[in-house]
This record gives C-alpha cells, structure tokens and sequence, in this order.
C-alpha cells in the first residue's frame, strides 16, 4: 500500500510539473512582466509572464496590455544584452517602468553603425533604472511630445546619447513646433560620448524641458578622427530648456584626436541653458579652440555656483562667453587670472570672455605690492583685458 501511494505521490508531482511548464503564459491583465535572455527558472520549468524577444513583448504592451495612467506595468528585465526597443505612441500610450539589473548587466544595443538603441514617439510617464543603452550611432531618439524618467542609467553613443526632434522626423533633428513639448529627468546618470567618426553632440534638446540632477555627461575624444567641434549640450527653440544641478559636463581631446574644437553649451532661437552647482571641464592636449557658452538669436544661459577646468594647448584659445544676439548671464570669479596652458610661468593672452562677466585678482606689478580685484574688459587691449580696479590700468596677469 505504502508502495502505491508512493508512486501516486511521485505521478501527481509530475503531473504538475508538466501542467505548470505546458500552461506558462503571459496573463493579460499582468501589471508585471519579465525580459530574460531564457524564462527556464533552471528546473525546467517556463516562468509566467516572461518574454525573451522585445519585439514580442513591446506588441504586448500595446496591442494587448495597454496600460494607462491608472494601470500602468513593469517590465524586470534581466542581466543580459537585448536588442533596440521602439516605441510610436498613440493618444496616451505608455505608462510603463523599465528596470534593469544595473549599469553593464542589463544592456540594450545597436550595433548598425547608423542605428539607434531606443526610439519613442509621444510616449507618456515612462521610467527607466538601472541600465545602459548603447548604439554606435544614438543612444535614445525621442521624438515630439511626451516625458520620462531615468535614474541610474548609463547611455553610450558614436554621435549623440540623446537626439530630440519632431514626431514622424527621427533622424531630422529639427526643433519641434511651438505647442510639442516633452519633460525629461536624469538623476544619478551618465550620458557618454566616445571617440565618434561622424560628428560629436552628447545631448540635442530641441522639443522640450530636460532636468539633469547628480549627473555626468561626457565627451572622450581619445581617439577621435572626426575632424569637427564637439558638442556638449545644444538647445533650440522656443520653450525648449536644459537644466543642470549638482552634476558635471566634460569634454576632452586628447593630442592625436583629429578634432578643431571643444564646445560645451550652445542655445539658440530662444532656448534656455541652466547650470548649477556644476563641474565644467573642458581639456585639449592640442592646440584648439575651446568654448563654454554661447548664446545665438534669442538664446538664453544661465550659469551659476559652477567650477571651471579649461585648458587647451599653448597656441589654442579658450573663450567662456560668446553672445550672438542671446542673453548670458554667467558671473564668476576667478581666483587668479584664468591660465589657459596650464603653464604658470607664461602670461595667458588667449582666454576671451564678455565685459564685465568676469572677476578675478592681479598680483603682478600692482602699487600696493597686494593683489588687487581685476574685472575683465572689453575695452582693455586684448593682451590686458583684466581691469584693475584699484591702479585703474590694464592688465594681463
């Protein structure tokens, strides 16, 4: 007896093994789902509400899921490497939480040399953890309206992380019209830049508003054989505004890059530029051009409590300021007359700013033997532009 109840023990186990593996489905009404490289949980056995193709799983969202404000899903996405996502939402579409397993582990990529590894269209209330998203080409096109969240997320590109443009224009990088405006924010992110081939822009804002906290975004031009500028971060358009708080920006050519110039923020046609409590470096072993700010036909920065790196080589140029028609309002105070060589031994004739934004403290050469405040002017010779204030005289160091 004993003997056969043993084996109706071990049928029944069986049996549910089998019914369990053989009816493991995606529940249509699940307000979380898996992304897996294999849904095996190592017995054999299928997981429910696991995919392992994202095109599979993305149509399930839209078409059977549906999620909305109220009935929002998501997605726990394993360690492993997947392939590109897009998104082109209706009316309402989206409301849907991508989590990673972390920065390296939980990787989406495209590796077509003119391909992108994300791609959304008026999507709604997205967020995204703890991943990295890289293409060769673009990080993330996004395109017209719509808002989300990134939180930890590493994003790496060969041209740009970030590309906004108007809906049905992905590759246009056009500044959307008046009225389309989306809502980003990046917290404890990095947004990277490496070594591009066909040009250099780690972040384009052109349809909306962008919040960075405790962030970096980076441009590493080692081994770089693009001959261009590099670009930090270009907003355009109307309404169309960057934030930065407590994070940093850096820009780096190294001596055997092929690059002609280091550009970190460039607003134009009304955008707006903020930044505060921010690092902004921009370094360059050759001897180049390199700028930080520039506003262009109506074009707006605004930088405040930052700290500056700026160095290029002996023959380069470093210019803080250049207002086309814009608005900059960027005070600083120097500590010491800006030395752009990093040669303390040599008088800096190459650093070039707006009147007046300036202050820092000359030592050389002044009445009292004691630094005097030095305020830099325009009206200076442009081999003495700092002012000093007490001997009122020109002077360049």
């Amino acid at each position: 007896m004993k003997m056969i109840l043993r084996r109706l023990i071990m049928l029944s186990t069986i049996l549910t093994l089998s019914i369990s593996s053989a009816y493991a489905a995606i529940d249509p009404t699940a307000t979380s789902v898996m992304l897996r490289t294999s849904c095996d949980d190592g017995s054999g056995t299928t997981l429910n509400n696991c995919f392992t193709d994202e095109t599979t799983m993305m149509t399930w969202i839209k078409s059977t899921r549906q999620p909305s404000a109220g009935d929002s899903v998501v997605v726990e996405i394993g360690p492993g490497t997947y392939n590109r996502i897009e998104w082109l939402c209706g009316p309402d579409e989206g409301h849907v939480s991508f989590r990673g397993a972390g920065r390296g582990r939980t990787v989406f990529t495209n590796s077509y040399i003119l391909g992108n590894a994300m791609t959304f269209e008026n999507c709604n209330d997205l967020t995204f953890d703890s991943m990295t998203i890289n293409a060769k080409f673009i990080s993330v096109v996004w395109a017209g309206s719509g808002n989300a969240t990134w939180t930890d997320v590493e994003l790496t590109a060969g041209y740009s992380t970030w590309y906004e443009t108007p809906a049905g224009q992905h590759s246009t990088g056009s500044v959307c019209p008046s009225g389309v405006n989306n809502e980003h924010k990046f917290f404890s992110s990095s947004l990277i830049l490496k070594d591009p081939t066909i040009g250099a822009l780690i972040y384009l804002n052109n349809c909306g508003v962008t919040w960075f906290y405790g962030s970096e975004l980076i441009f590493d031009g080692s081994n770089t054989s693009w001959p261009g500028t590099a670009v930090g971060i270009r907003s355009s358009g109307d309404g169309h505004e960057t934030h930065l708080y407590g994070s940093n920006i850096r820009l780096f050519a190294s001596a055997s890059s092929a690059l002609s110039g280091l550009h970190a923020f460039r607003a134009n046609t009304g955008a707006q530029i903020h930044v505060h409590g921010t690092g902004i470096d921009l370094i360059s072993e050759k001897d180049i051009p390199i700028t930080v700010m520039e506003a262009n036909d109506g074009g707006h920065v605004h930088t405040a409590e930052s700290a500056y790196v700026l160095r290029t080589g002996a023959n380069g140029s470093v210019t803080r300021i250049v207002n086309n028609g814009g608005m900059v309002h960027a005070p600083h105070l120097w500590g010491h007359v800006p030395n752009t060589d990093g040669n303390p031994a040599t008088v800096d004739t190459n650093y070039t700013s707006v009147n007046g934004a300036d202050r820092a403290f000359v030592t050389n050469g002044t009445s009292s033997s004691h630094p005097h405040p030095a305020i830099y002017s325009a009206s200076c010779p442009s081999n003495a532009r700092w002012y000093d204030t007490i001997d009122k005289t020109c002077r360049s160091n």
